[in-house]
């Protein structure tokens, strides 16, 4: 494709100046973006609904926009990691978020004092998570699940107690993957609204760059980092000028 030639420019989303250097997150964002809509028109069964505790378990990039989204409407919000990792702590404490362990306090204690909550979101990869938070949903509760998990690993989990609550307390359980043109132009004004009310959280979620030369950096395991992003047009990367 010669350069400065857009191909298909409907896909395109224009994104504000204030949160360019941050716009790699939105699509990420927009897998919650997806999530909350469809959780918005399903419950739109009810005359009302008016969600106060969300649980969002897994604090890696799609967990902590989902944070972002909940916190910008309002709930109250507490993420969940295995493992303590203090700098997140102090990092969701910017935004008004509880951070824990379930190292150091089980998950069904974190669905606060009435024992339940009323949105969860899933972001772990662990499909045993997503059983858990199913026997956490309070009345009318909403899980939404973003993981795509592989093996046939069983599990044993409290089948008549999940289908009991589920049933009785009129709760919902819905995925969410990929999003909708609708989804990208809300995410943008959400990293707008974010980057407004809370400057500086959404770049301490990139918490490293590196150039494309040496993409495969990215792919190492490093539990201390929250998004890597690989940059094109920098030392050691493609040139974003035309050859002469």
């Amino acid at each position: 494709m010669p350069l400065g030639e857009v191909h298909r420019a409907r896909y395109l989303f224009a994104v504000p100046e204030k949160i360019a250097a941050v716009a790699v997150l939105l699509e990420p964002l927009t897998i919650s973006e997806k999530g909350w809509r469809h959780t918005i028109a399903a419950q739109r069964r009810m005359t009302f609904w008016e969600p106060k505790r969300a649980l969002v378990t897994g604090a890696g990039p799609v967990g902590m926009l989902a944070a972002i989204l909940l916190r910008l409407r309002g709930l109250d919000v507490t993420v969940v990691e295995r493992t303590e990792k203090p700098e997140r702590r102090a990092l969701l404490g910017t935004i008004g978020a509880t951070y824990a362990a379930t190292s150091v306090t089980p998950l069904v204690e974190l669905a606060g004092p009435r024992g339940h909550v009323d949105v969860a979101l899933e972001a772990t990869g662990s499909a045993q998570v997503a059983f858990a938070l199913m026997d956490l949903l309070g009345p009318n509760g909403v899980l939404v699940l973003t993981s795509v998990t592989g093996g046939m690993r069983p599990l044993e989990v409290p089948a008549d107690d999940i289908n009991k609550r589920l049933v009785l307390w009129n709760a919902l359980v819905l995925g969410t993957v990929n999003a909708n043109a609708v989804d990208f132009r809300q995410g943008i004004a959400d990293l707008v609204a974010a980057e407004e009310r809370w400057p500086g959280f959404l770049g301490s979620l990139i918490t490293r760059r590196v150039p494309l030369a040496r993409a495969a950096e990215a792919l190492t395991h490093d539990p201390t980092q929250i998004k890597t992003v690989v940059e094109i047009g920098v030392d050691g990367g493609f040139p974003l000028e035309p050859p002469p």
